[in-house]
């Protein structure tokens, strides 16, 4: 057995709302004929189970794989964001009196009720001082992570093609500023599409945005910094 065929994916993401459980399988099986042989430089491809609450499952192949290195800016932009916004199982009232739970989960959005429902909450137990699972802060903040990718790449068309630290940087200000305070960074946007990231660490400087969370824009311009030493 070569290497490929013992290799094993773990997927460990549960949907607590529908019950949803993918678990670990080996790579689909492989044969030493000529025409099945991969080559060093060829991807297998991952199968994985998909197991619903009656115990049916069916297996599928994984559509695609991205290599590890693209993506290690998720995980960092997510340990980041949570060490800037925090964690908290209880409701509690953030830097701007705004009603907020977990990890930046504003109570005060329309469909704050839907979400928490999708994860078996309640919401008025929730305003009310319900204590949330970590599991369940995990699956919130997931779900918010998730938004603010799909919101910053819709406003930043290069997002892909941009360095890991700007990615970070972006997804970081989108989950603080949300998508209508962002699209008025304008100036900074333009510059992060001409990968000027000189002048885009100037406009954040520049910003009132800048002086109001402190500490967590400080490190943000740096990460910003760091990419424009590298065009220099």
């Amino acid at each position: 057995m070569n290497w490929y065929q013992k290799q094993k994916i773990a997927i460990k993401w549960q949907d607590i709302g529908k019950g949803f459980l993918y678990t670990t399988l080996p790579f689909a099986p492989l044969s030493d004929s000529a025409d099945t042989k991969l080559s060093p430089n060829t991807t297998p491809i991952p199968y994985y189970s998909i197991q619903d609450p009656t115990g049916k499952s069916v297996t599928a192949p994984e559509k695609s794989i991205q290599l590890k290195e693209n993506n290690d800016f998720i995980q960092r932009a997510k340990e980041m964001i949570i060490r800037h916004e925090g964690k908290k199982y209880v409701r509690y009232n953030d830097s701007r009196g705004i009603l907020t739970v977990g990890v930046g989960f504003n109570l005060t959005r329309k469909d704050a009720p839907q979400v928490l429902s999708s994860l078996g909450l309640n919401y008025n137990d929730v305003i009310n001082g319900k204590q949330l699972s970590n599991l369940q802060v995990e699956a919130l903040f997931n779900i918010t992570f998730d938004e603010s990718v799909k919101s910053v790449k819709q406003l930043v068309p290069s997002f892909n093609e941009q360095p890991n630290n700007i990615k970070i940087v972006l997804i970081n200000m989108m989950f603080n500023l949300g998508p209508s305070k962002m699209k008025e960074f304008k100036r900074f946007l333009r510059a992060i599409e001409n990968k000027d990231y000189k002048t885009a660490a100037k406009e954040m400087v520049d910003s009132k945005w800048y002086n109001q969370v402190k500490n967590r824009s400080k490190e943000l311009v740096d990460l910003v910094r760091q990419s424009s030493a590298f065009d220099d």
